[in-house]
């Protein structure tokens, strides 16, 4: 009776901790396809031809900051 009870708590242990796994599983492929997307972006902007003009240059360096950080806000956001 006693192997039986433990038997099962185990059993529910294993299937909680393949839940988290899966979970996280899906987390990391949302990230992967994220990653992809910018990856792609990037190369796609490597190829744009820098400005001579030294202000839009620091108003292109203002305006990724600004997107950076309100990307790493969307991401905790999305959690």
């Amino acid at each position: 009776m006693q192997a039986l009870s433990r038997a099962g708590q185990r059993a529910v242990k294993l299937q909680d901790s393949l839940r988290v796994v899966r979970q996280n599983a899906a987390h990391v492929d949302e990230l992967m396809v994220w990653l992809n997307d910018c990856h792609i972006l990037l190369t796609a902007k490597d190829k744009d031809s820098i400005p001579d003009d030294l202000t839009v240059v620091d108003a292109l360096v203002k305006e990724h900051t600004v997107c950076t950080y309100t990307d790493r806000w969307y991401i905790r956001v999305e959690r």
